[in-house]
């Protein structure tokens, strides 16, 4: 076989090894499907801690239990690029880890796995995960660098939540808000779960929306008590009585998500703004925020939608007192579709 030949046989084969991006086979370890049709509500309402959430898979269940304590986070203003950066502005990481259904189980092909900007990151909402569900290795890796975690209940836009309706998030939202801040915080504190992120476009009732922020502001009021740094991510578009809204800000309309004045206690704590905000909507959110609770503001992380589809200026940020968060995408995190073009690390 001649020089070339063999050249172009081993272009051919990395090429192949290129393409494969996920395994081929069946998971080794059980990964519920995203979404409300897992029978969540049921099992969540039966689960104990010391018992596993599902029993038909209870060989699988310490692939779930995170171990690693999260580290402390630490700046040092002197490696910063720009040292003069102000360390209150920080960043929401709202992208899926690996890719599609096998998110955060170990697979076999290892540079869908690799992210080397963890020295970037202070929260990681792993989109794909399912509602209150992540695989530890994921929860690992993540507080071994001290960035907290959360998982999204992935709702469907403009899907209308009703308690009734079981193919949808209505009960599933029903069992956590009768199992109580007490039961949701000994669950996230045996897993190892920080907290809980919603894709917040769709529309309730008040009677549900009024019950999810007295939950989770229970769960801000209790994470003391029982070692969990709670967390919750909330996108803009629902409104404080439940009815989808177009927002790109925080403003009166949607306030009672981020804070909840009866109980004096943050609702959520990782604010995510619409992608189209402008001066006005950074002002806007900010002077909404400022005055609420500890942090104000920088609790606020206007978004960036990592596929272009915003119109933002991400340059006007320096002007306000706002963090910055970042989406891409449903199925899998955009440094890892576009690892072939600029490496893992996106640049």
């Amino acid at each position: 076989m001649t020089n070339r030949l063999l050249f172009i046989t081993a272009l051919l084969g990395a090429g192949a090894l290129a393409c494969a991006q996920t395994p081929s086979h069946e998971h080794h370890v059980f990964y519920p499907e995203n979404g409300a049709n897992n029978n969540f509500a049921t099992k969540y309402t039966n689960w104990q801690p010391g018992q596993p959430l599902d029993e038909n898979y209870s060989d699988d269940e310490e692939f779930f239990i995170s171990r690693v304590a999260q580290k402390e986070r630490f700046t040092n203003a002197n490696t910063q690029v720009d040292p003069q950066q102000n360390p209150n502005r920080r960043f929401l990481w709202w992208v899926p880890m690996g890719q599609s259904q096998w998110n955060a189980v170990p697979t076999y092909f290892f540079n869908s796995e690799v992210f080397n900007m963890w020295s970037y990151v202070d929260h990681w909402g792993n989109w794909t995960a399912p509602i209150l569900r992540a695989p530890a290795a994921y929860l690992d890796i993540c507080h071994k660098n001290g960035v907290s975690t959360s998982v999204v209940a992935a709702i469907g836009w403009g899907e209308q939540v009703d308690y009734t309706k079981p193919a949808e998030h209505g009960p599933n939202i029903k069992a956590m808000v009768d199992g109580g801040p007490e039961k949701l915080m000994q669950y996230l504190r045996y897993y190892g779960v920080d907290g809980v992120g919603y894709n917040s476009e769709f529309s309730t009732t008040s009677q549900v929306a009024t019950a999810m922020q007295n939950l989770f502001a229970d769960c801000h009021l209790s994470k003391e008590e029982y070692g969990v740094d709670f967390s919750v991510g909330w996108y803009s578009l629902t409104g404080n009585e439940g009815k989808y809204i177009m927002q790109d800000r925080l403003s009166s309309t949607n306030d009672d998500w981020f804070w909840n004045d009866s109980k004096k206690a943050p609702v959520a704590n990782y604010f995510f703004p619409n992608y189209n905000w402008a001066d006005a909507d950074l002002q806007m959110s900010q002077s909404t925020a400022n005055g609420k609770y500890e942090g104000g503001s920088w609790n606020v992380y206007m978004g960036m939608d990592m596929q272009g589809r915003d119109y933002a200026n991400w340059r006007s940020l320096a002007n306000y007192e706002v963090s910055f968060g970042m989406w891409g995408a449903h199925n899998m995190n955009m440094l890892f579709e576009s690892r072939g073009e600029l490496g893992s690390s996106g640049s």
